[in-house]
């Protein structure tokens, strides 16, 4: 019997090598090799029948060796190599009837078979351009409103296929883009020109246009164009906002008007649409100018008229601007908006902002009492109490000085006991009305809403 060892070779082929056999007339079986724990061993019983193996295995896997083999085994160990495509082919010899030789076939891997689908493949993916742009990002730091700037994009491709470009899309019609009118060779550059307009609102410049490319990987591109525009002329606040305005007081409030543009400018006029307003022009300290990166700037002071109708209000004001070396002046205009507060105001429990009182079912036996604080919002904050009128009559309601001089009092009113029942939360009428001594706070009218029961109220006829 003969011992043929046959090792995978590095390529993915077989080597083989031959030795004696162990003993005669074995049965065949496969072994692990114990000197070499990477081989398996096939020992092969004695057969009239000699073969030359031919190894071609072409497997992702290392596969060893070593045979001792009959011939009926060797043929299914070869339909079984065969399955996981490793080719063995069989080339019997007559070599003589009592003796079997097993030789190697020379040391040579078999080659690949050839894989159109592959080749395909690889062919398509190697005639591809590649995009590889330098940079898709681009900051012009600090301009001026209504000015022009532009900046060229490079563009290298880097496949080996004819790159093409198209203009896509841009977030703004202030920005254009200019693409090479023929295809970009491979290992060529390429320049794309994009071109923007500053405006006058635009403090921080962030727009974007956009390149189409034949490169799948890239088909759409966005170039960013951003930074920052100086401002030709602002406001800080931007608008003269009173929203709590004292009937009977002047209010005022000063904003700082400046320019990164212009070295100087004059407010030669100002006007509102609220009658009575009075402004004043004043400079700022060049501190100030400085840490708003300003070139100059001028403070404007608008005072409010004292007497104004209680509620909000929405006005402008517009400004006539001469910036230095300029012969038409420029027109600047400012929202004017805010709220004149209640003369009076009444603040405590069970009243809304309408100036309801809400005390829901009252027992008749208990009576109800409740005090308020009342604000008067004037110049003359002293109150003379000529009346009080009360819907119904049983109603106590009395009004005292906590501190006369800041406009601050107490109001109370009383639902008293052994109050005649009645509803007032079904049907209205029923409320408080004060008339005052004052040159421009004449009364102070409340509304009421409860009801009087005989019997205390239930948790179902309690109105919070």
């Amino acid at each position: 019997m003969t011992r043929v060892s046959t090792h995978a070779a590095a390529e993915g082929g077989w080597r083989s090598s031959v030795s004696e056999p162990p003993a005669p007339n074995s049965g065949g079986s496969l072994t692990l090799d114990p000197g070499h724990p990477d081989r398996h061993v096939l020992v092969v019983g004695k057969s009239r029948a000699g073969f030359r193996l031919k190894a071609g295995l072409r497997t992702g896997f290392r596969v060893a060796q070593a045979t001792y083999l009959p011939a009926t085994l060797l043929v299914c160990t070869s339909l079984l190599a065969s399955c996981s495509r490793t080719s063995l082919e069989s080339i019997a010899s007559t070599d003589g009837a009592d003796s079997t030789q097993l030789l190697a076939d020379e040391d040579q891997p078999t080659p690949l078979p050839s894989d159109p689908s592959h080749t395909e493949t690889q062919t398509t993916i190697e005639n591809l351009p590649v995009a590889e742009f330098a940079s898709v990002d681009h900051s012009f730091g600090e301009m001026d409103p209504f000015t022009f700037g532009s900046h060229v994009f490079r563009v290298t491709n880097r496949g080996s296929a004819p790159l093409e470009l198209q203009l896509g899309q841009s977030t703004c019609h202030c920005t254009v883009g200019e693409v090479p009118h023929v295809p970009i060779p491979p290992g060529e550059t390429g320049e794309i020109l994009v071109r923007w307009q500053t405006s006058k609102n635009d403090e921080v410049f962030v727009e974007e246009a956009s390149v189409r490319t034949n490169d799948p990987n890239h088909a759409v591109v966005g170039l960013r164009i951003r930074g920052h525009v100086r401002v030709q002329f602002g406001a800080n606040p931007p608008r003269f906002n009173f929203p709590q305005a004292r009937p009977g007081h002047k209010e005022t409030l000063t904003s700082l008007l400046s320019s990164q543009v212009w070295t100087d400018f004059q407010i030669t006029d100002v006007r509102s649409s609220m009658p009575g307003i009075s402004w004043e022009v004043s400079d700022p300290a060049e501190t100030l100018l400085t840490e708003i990166k300003a070139k100059s700037g001028k403070h404007l002071t608008v005072t409010i008229p004292e007497y104004l109708s209680q509620g909000p209000f929405t006005h402008w004001v517009r400004i006539k601007l001469l910036p230095d070396g300029a012969v038409e002046p420029v027109e600047y205009e400012m929202p004017l908006v805010g709220k004149v507060l209640r003369p009076i105001s009444v603040y405590g429990k069970n009243i809304d902002n309408t100036g309801t009182l809400r005390y829901g079912v009252i027992s008749s036996e208990v009576g109800y009492l409740e005090r308020y604080v009342v604000k008067v919002r004037d110049k003359q904050g002293a109150l003379l109490v000529r009346g009080v009128k009360t819907v119904p009559e049983f109603v106590r309601a009395e009004l005292y000085a906590k501190n006369a001089d800041i406009g601050l009092y107490v109001l109370e009113v009383e639902v008293p006991k052994n109050s005649k029942p009645c509803d007032y939360i079904s049907k209205s009428g029923a409320q408080i009305h004060l008339e005052f001594e004052h040159p421009r706070i004449e009364s102070l009218d409340l509304k009421m809403v409860f009801a009087v029961a005989d019997r205390p109220p239930t948790r179902e006829t309690q109105f919070d």
